[in-house]
């Protein structure tokens, strides 16, 4: 487990800040964030098994490059809409319906009081605006939502 506080270089950062804040950035609706957990959301999905999915994929080159990505399994982005009260994901684990050993990556894009939990180690991530945070991903984790914002924006970047 890494965190790492601005990740980006300030102008990199604000580049993929802007375009996911962005009135004519595509947000899909989701009805669950994890199967079966009733938590709509909204996500972008960039990129998945190499292939690409997104006419802004480009914009996440600066990530892409500083994580040394070797191979891409999913890069998604999640929307989560402020309901007023705290909701929590189910722990789950990433894309571990492939045998390839991959690391997870969360880059939060915003400020709130939203965060990531970890099973175990017990650990709370804070979403702080260009922080990047990378794990093994068969560690159960979960979303927690924010109260204090209008939208909880991550990527979620799956990768070798």
């Amino acid at each position: 487990m890494k965190l790492i506080d601005d990740f980006l270089i300030e102008k990199e950062f604000k580049s993929i800040q802007d375009l996911l804040t962005s009135p004519n950035f595509s947000w899909y609706y989701q009805k669950d964030s994890v199967p079966g957990d009733n938590l709509s959301h909204m996500s972008h999905l960039f990129c998945e098994f190499d292939k690409i999915n997104s006419d802004f994929f480009k914009h996440l080159s600066p990530i892409l490059n500083k994580l040394n990505v070797k191979s891409i399994l999913r890069i998604k982005a999640n929307l989560t809409l402020n309901r007023n009260k705290v909701t929590k994901s189910p722990y789950h684990t990433d894309h571990l319906d492939t045998d390839l050993k991959h690391t997870t990556a969360i880059m939060y894009i915003n400020t709130c009081n939203g965060y990531t939990e970890f099973k175990k180690p017990k650990k709370k991530v804070l979403s702080v605006e260009n922080r990047l945070f990378k794990f093994k991903s068969n560690n159960p984790h979960r979303a927690v939502s924010q109260t204090d914002t209008d939208a909880r924006i991550v990527l979620n970047i799956n990768y070798i």
